[in-house]
């Protein structure tokens, strides 16, 4: 057998996976889902080759799991999907309510500037404007061979986009969020700006 892991076996592997994980003690865990792309990663056909993935109810129930094992280990949860042990940077910037939430995950503080580097890799220039790269790589190494930067599209964000980005953040951190300091930072009315949304 490949040893992948089928759909029937996956809740137990999940948990055997993330018990060695512990044992082996990282700083810091991304509990992140797949993302299942062929098109653009053809290496991944090969998982499927035995039968089909799990299916997301059980991806759901694998995660739930995991979290489920790290925070009874001692592990901090810093974001929807990582997590810290309590004295490693970013836990203690959870627990003073300092952390951040950008492309590298939950972080100890904000980041302006990060630059991606590979096929699709995005990037946030200043606090108003982010980029990503070619998919495709052909494109990627023509535009490095050239000397130029291997963008394929761009936004500046709006006002607007700004204040919704930190109330995401605010939320993949620490699940709730109080929108007073948003109002007054930005000098909005937040109930009248999320209203549909409030809906839902």
């Amino acid at each position: 057998r490949s040893g992948r892991i089928l759909p029937a076996q996956a809740p137990m592997t999940i948990a055997t996976t993330t018990e060695r994980l512990i044992k082996i003690g990282p700083d810091r865990v991304a509990l992140s889902y797949m993302h299942y792309n062929p098109t653009q990663h053809k290496h991944q056909k090969v998982m499927v080759k035995d039968g089909p993935l799990p299916t997301f109810r059980q991806r759901k129930e694998m995660h739930e799991l995991a979290v489920e094992i790290l925070e009874s280990a001692g592990y901090v949860r810093t974001g929807m999907e990582h997590f810290a042990k309590p004295d490693d940077d970013v836990g203690k910037a959870k627990r003073e309510g300092k952390a951040e939430y950008n492309s590298l995950g939950a972080t100890s503080g904000r980041s302006t500037y990060l630059f991606g580097i590979g096929e699709s890799a995005y990037s946030r220039i200043g606090p108003y404007h982010y980029t990503q790269n070619y998919y495709e790589r052909d494109k990627y190494e023509t535009a490095v061979s050239e000397r130029r930067l291997p963008i394929w599209r761009g936004h500046h964000l709006t006002g607007q986009d700004v204040i919704r980005r930190d109330v995401i953040q605010r939320l993949r951190v620490d699940f709730e969020i109080d929108l007073e300091p948003i109002n007054t930072k930005y000098h909005v009315n937040t109930g009248a700006m999320f209203r549909s949304e409030a809906k839902l």
